[in-house]
């Protein structure tokens, strides 16, 4: 399980104000949800395919209200580096139309990410919150494998957390 505490979650920022109430362009596109794993962690190899390039079986999905169909979401892999990070990370990302209409919707969501080793569930609670300067998403709860996390991503300045 420890495994599953690399997993980095949402996401989300768009503009933020100034102490002087003058908004600001952060540059950071809004709601976005990405999944970063370090490549030093066994657990990225799960998602890679003997060429270190995305295995077919990656992908987001939900249930539907069966419990049994599924629905696959467009998601985005890749390789690269965060910020001032040294490490390469495992990169993926639900497609941001989802990540607005289907998660961020104030009550608790589902999510499945699948690999070629199983399904990782994400339980996450995240809000939209308005500011004078633009709307954002606030993560309220995330649950990774019925592991709750206690450090969230902040309102603002935080699209990516990183945990090793």
């Amino acid at each position: 399980m420890k495994k599953l505490a690399f997993y980095l979650v949402l996401l989300l920022t768009g503009f933020g104000c100034t102490d002087t109430g003058e908004c600001l362009d952060t540059g950071i596109p809004p709601e976005r949800f990405i999944v970063a794993i370090s490549m030093e962690n066994p657990h990225a190899q799960d998602f890679l395919n003997e060429k270190k390039e995305k295995d077919r079986s990656v992908y987001f999905y939900k249930l539907a209200n069966d419990n049994i169909t599924k629905t696959p979401y467009k998601t985005l892999v890749g390789i690269g580096k965060i910020e001032d990070s040294k490490k390469e990370y495992l990169m993926i990302e639900l497609d941001r139309n989802i990540v607005r209409n289907i998660l961020v919707t104030g009550n608790s969501e589902t999510i499945y990410l699948n690999n070629k080793g199983k399904s990782d569930i994400l339980q996450i609670k995240a809000k939209r919150v308005e500011t004078e300067c633009d709307t954002f998403s606030k993560t309220e709860e995330l649950i990774i494998n019925g592991k709750k996390k206690e450090e969230l991503p902040s309102l603002h300045w935080s699209p990516i957390i990183l945990i090793e």
